[in-house]
């Protein structure tokens, strides 16, 4: 999956078991690009990332 942030589209890994997500994370490659290209910290991009990520999964 994609999200969009602040900082740009981050691919978003998943872990799926039966049908439903267990585990998410954001592409590294993706964070670390975006975090450079908005001079922003890495932690402050990813943490962004997994929030939406979360968020779409939830259906908020």
């Amino acid at each position: 999956m994609t999200v969009s942030t602040s900082y740009g589209n981050i691919r978003v890994k998943q872990a799926i078991h039966k049908g439903k997500v267990i585990r998410q994370m954001p592409e590294y490659e993706d964070v670390k690009e975006a975090a450079r290209t908005h001079q922003a910290a890495f932690l402050d991009v990813y943490a962004e990332a997994a929030e939406e990520a979360r968020r779409r999964v939830k259906g908020e």
